[in-house]
């Protein structure tokens, strides 16, 4: 998964999460980080959290994640014009032939209701926009309860259309046979107005509810920040409800990083995990989830049989490498395969909480020896260490200078070889990351001649011993020619 601006893969180097989970006025109960990708579920638990009683389910939402304000986006793309049909908003509507589904959803209700499958087709003339839902888990008719809506943005906002199970809002709802299963179940049908969209390019989204009760539901509580560094603390948290799970004990929660709305739209139909991997039911087996989509870092934590439970999961990680993130955070919570034989994640239907944070490099910083001064005839010898800091990964390159003074990466200091006659010698040390900020510093090395500032008490010492010696030599000379008179 690269980040989306080409920078390179993201690395997280650490990675630490908790949940803290609070019922009602009881204490607040923190779980720590689980390792690995699927884990035993018998002897691992974190913690347990005492019974409640089950509460009404929450809708399922499919093409829809939750925005930073608890708001509803629509990720699916639809272009007007591309699946043409009329659908007739009366009886006939069982009897409508259906092109290939928009989009379909496996749904496992925590309640009485079958296991199925919630299927979408969208059509459009030149008045309408019709949004068809099959949904065979539904397989009761509840007067005024139960309803679909669809989420639209076309581009200036997002539109909310609802159907309900006995009104005639934008539509019909029915409780009938379909060729999709074979019990009566519920059936809608929505048409949106063509003057109410301004683009032909729409996102769209659905939510659904019935006595079919979805497990769970997640919205922020406080959203990643929109600007981070690398290698700092990124934190965030998620309101949690939990809803009647017929006495699934583990829950989990993911944080995923995707591209874009595409990716994740593709990714959220594979609803549950197990040994091989994200899967969904194609009819006749299990596929797999390929990529781009990639967990980022994951928790297990217990609720004890399917609680009345809400609380907050509070969650911190990082990143080691600068560029734009996409987050995803989802919950799911373990299942028992019919057969008894293993066990598998399900997600059902929760849409998920979504965010985007920039990363950014910490601009390069270098401090260490300006100057150094030496003598002709010195030995090989090098400055003290410089100290780099910044974003790793950090270079530095010496821009100019004389062949014998050379930068050492190992020790970070400059290495000066032997050789260089007198003189003044300026070298500049340029430090470099993704950041795009360079730290300059300037060094000059001062070398003296024999005889020059620092071999001048030679020279004299020289000068003086000579002239100590003509003196005495003048002298003697003189006492000579006295003696010989």
């Amino acid at each position: 998964m690269y980040p989306a601006n080409g920078l390179g893969r993201m690395n997280i180097t650490r990675t630490k999460i908790t949940a803290t989970l609070a019922i009602a006025m009881m204490s607040v109960l923190t779980v720590s980080a689980f390792g690995g990708l699927f884990a035993d579920p018998v002897d691992d638990a974190d913690a347990i959290i005492g019974d409640g009683a089950a509460v009404a389910g929450y809708p399922l939402m499919f093409g829809l994640a939750i925005g930073p304000n608890n708001d509803a986006v629509p990720l699916m793309s639809y272009l007007i014009g591309s699946n043409g049909g009329t659908v007739p908003l009366d009886e006939r509507v069982y009897n409508y032939p259906r092109s290939d589904t928009f989009a379909q959803f496996e749904t496992y209700p925590d309640s009485d209701h079958p296991d199925g499958v919630a299927y979408v087709w969208i059509y459009d003339d030149s008045d309408n926009i019709y949004f068809i839902l099959d949904w065979t888990s539904d397989d009761t008719y509840d007067a005024g309860d139960d309803y679909f809506t669809v989420y639209i943005n076309d581009g200036t906002g997002v539109r909310s259309y609802t159907q309900t199970s006995t009104g005639g809002e934008y539509g019909i709802s029915v409780f009938g046979y379909t060729d999709t299963i074979d019990y009566e179940h519920m059936y809608y049908v929505i048409a949106v107005p063509k003057t109410e969209i301004d683009n032909d390019l729409i996102k769209v989204g659905f939510e659904m509810y019935g006595t079919v009760s979805i497990y769970g539901k997640l919205e922020w509580n406080e959203t990643p920040p929109d600007a981070a560094f690398v290698g700092e603390d990124v934190t965030f948290s998620l309101k949690y409800y939990e809803a009647s799970t017929y006495g699934a004990d583990k829950h989990r929660v993911w944080i995923f990083q995707y591209d874009d709305d595409t990716d994740l739209t593709d990714f959220l139909k594979y609803n549950s995990f197990d040994e091989d991997g994200f899967r969904w039911w194609n009819g006749t087996g299990y596929t797999y989830y390929a990529g781009p989509v990639t967990v980022l870092c994951l928790t297990d934590f217990y609720l004890e049989g399917g609680s009345d439970l809400s609380g907050v999961v509070d969650l911190v990680t990082s990143f080691d490498l600068a560029g734009t993130y996409k987050l995803a955070v989802l919950i799911s919570y373990l299942s028992r395969d019919d057969d008894g034989s293993g066990y598998f994640w399900t997600r059902s239907g929760l849409a998920p909480p979504i965010a985007e944070v920039a990363v950014s490099a910490v601009a390069p910083t270098m401090t260490g020896p300006t100057s150094l001064s030496l003598t002709e005839g010195y030995a090989a010898t090098s400055t003290d260490a410089y100290t780099i800091g910044g974003t790793v990964p950090v270079t530095v390159t010496k821009t100019n200078g004389d062949t014998k003074i050379t930068w050492n990466d190992t020790t970070k200091k400059l290495d000066i070889a032997p050789g260089l006659t007198a003189g003044t010698y300026e070298v500049i040390l340029k430090a470099s990351n993704i950041s795009g900020t360079d730290a300059m510093i300037t060094f000059t090395l001062t070398v003296n001649p024999r005889g020059g500032p620092e071999g001048g008490s030679d020279i004299l010492l020289i000068v003086g011993m000579a002239a100590a010696i003509a003196i005495a030599g003048g002298i003697a000379a003189y006492w000579f020619l006295i003696r010989k008179k």
